[in-house]
């Protein structure tokens, strides 16, 4: 490390290896206004496991701010029987129908876990992983429909919604080109949609249960009866009718491309990619059109398919395609049903707030520009949850551990 020659007194510069390296926005080291950013003298650069000197800076700045907010500090996931103490690889959010409890997908555990909202400890496994066979921390893939939940398997589950009324979780088997369904009373396991007929194949194809197949799914959502899914290999929206199982293509003609289309022509509209969606109280579907770079609107009721936000990749708040992001990802609506939270899944990722009226996009954590900077590794989901008198927006981090931010004001980062 070299010592700087300006800035604050008794201040170390970042590696010098960082030095000629700049980001999307010609900043060195995450520098602010022009100047290369500093760790105090008593800060530590964080040994990030091998990873390359430019996420060190990040990792030093990271703890530079922790007295301005973005405070570190450890979540009890230590619990989750992980051998380096924390859940491995967190991609989908849901709150339970009380929102008690947060459920994660943990994807590459091929589990789920379950998570106090009031307190973040003592988070549990309640099914997949291989556990009955090899002990909590099995970590097994597989492809299992079973009542002990122990037993079930899954593949790379990604995403998680919750029928709060027949208080039921579907979940994105990712792996297995499958819908699962759990239930939340015991938490048994079976394959609700797709599947490949219990082999895991994928395909594109209409059917009843697991005659339907699927590409890769990664988000799913749940709205008045109906199950939809981001068909992500496939390139296109499908839904499912819960009380039928009956699966049919809702939104795209699977060529990856950005189009958008009026209503009654939504099986011409084109999607690179999608991934997170969520269903609105004004009857529409948002989709984080991950390869576009955009967020897309559905309506449910015409088909019509529009841009909400979003004209390209970067890391840029703005109105409607003024905005920029970077393979947005996850998606939750607001309680007040105003507006969307989005995360980008970048290195430095960010969450943003997507008004559903006035389609202006904000920061609301994890632009370096804005002080405190809270780093956000790769940032896949994000969900609020409302407990009480307080309001808590969770963000997993699918190459990294959970994070959360209570209150809107204060970002704590939990690794």
């Amino acid at each position: 490390e070299g010592q700087g020659t300006g800035g604050r007194e008794g201040a170390t510069r970042c590696r010098p290896s960082c030095w000629g390296w700049r980001d999307s926005l010609n900043r060195s080291c995450v520098d602010y206004e022009n100047e290369p950013d500093w760790c105090d003298a008593s800060d530590s650069f964080r040994d990030l496991n091998g990873v390359d000197a430019n996420q060190a800076c990040y990792a030093c700045m990271v703890d530079r701010q922790s007295t301005q907010g973005c405070v570190a500090s450890n979540l009890a996931v230590q619990a989750v029987t992980d051998d380096n103490g924390i859940i491995g690889n967190p991609i989908g959010l849901a709150p339970s129908p009380d929102n008690s409890t947060l459920y994660i997908a943990d994807s590459k555990a091929h589990r789920i876990v379950a998570l106090s909202v009031a307190d973040q400890t003592n988070p549990t496994v309640v099914c997949g992983g291989g556990s009955a066979a090899a002990g909590i921390g099995a970590k097994t893939p597989g492809y299992v429909d079973q009542n002990d939940p122990e037993i079930a398997l899954f593949r790379e589950p990604q995403g998680l919604a919750v029928d709060p009324w027949q208080r039921t979780m579907y979940v994105a088997d990712t792996g297995n080109n499958a819908i699962r369904q759990v239930d939340l009373n015991g938490f048994s396991v079976t394959t609700f949609a797709g599947g490949g007929g219990g082999t895991g194949g994928f395909g594109k194809k209409d059917g009843t249960g697991t005659n339907a197949l699927f590409h890769s799914p990664v988000g799913v959502a749940f709205a008045a009866g109906i199950v939809y899914v981001s068909d992500t290999g496939n390139n296109l929206i499908r839904k499912i009718v819960v009380s039928t199982r009956q699966v049919t293509t809702l939104s795209g003609m699977g060529t990856p491309g950005l189009l958008d289309v009026g209503a009654g022509a939504s099986s011409s509209a084109m999607f690179y990619s999608p991934t997170g969606i969520a269903a609105t109280s004004f009857g529409t579907l948002l989709v984080a059109d991950t390869e576009n770079n955009v967020i897309r609107s559905l309506d449910l009721e015409t088909g019509a398919v529009e841009t909400l936000a979003g004209g390209g990749y970067g890391n840029q708040d703005g109105e409607g395609d003024s905005a920029r992001f970077q393979f947005p990802w996850g998606l939750s609506v607001s309680p007040d049903g105003k507006s969307a939270y989005v995360t980008d899944r970048a290195v430095l990722g960010r969450i943003s707030k997507v008004g559903l009226s006035d389609r202006v996009v904000s920061t609301v954590a994890g632009n370096p520009q804005q002080r405190p900077f809270c780093r956000f590794d790769h940032p896949t989901d994000v969900q609020v949850v409302v407990l009480g008198d307080k309001q808590y927006l969770f963000v997993a981090e699918g190459d990294s551990t959970l994070k959360f931010q209570s209150g809107y004001s204060t970002l704590r980062v939990l690794i």
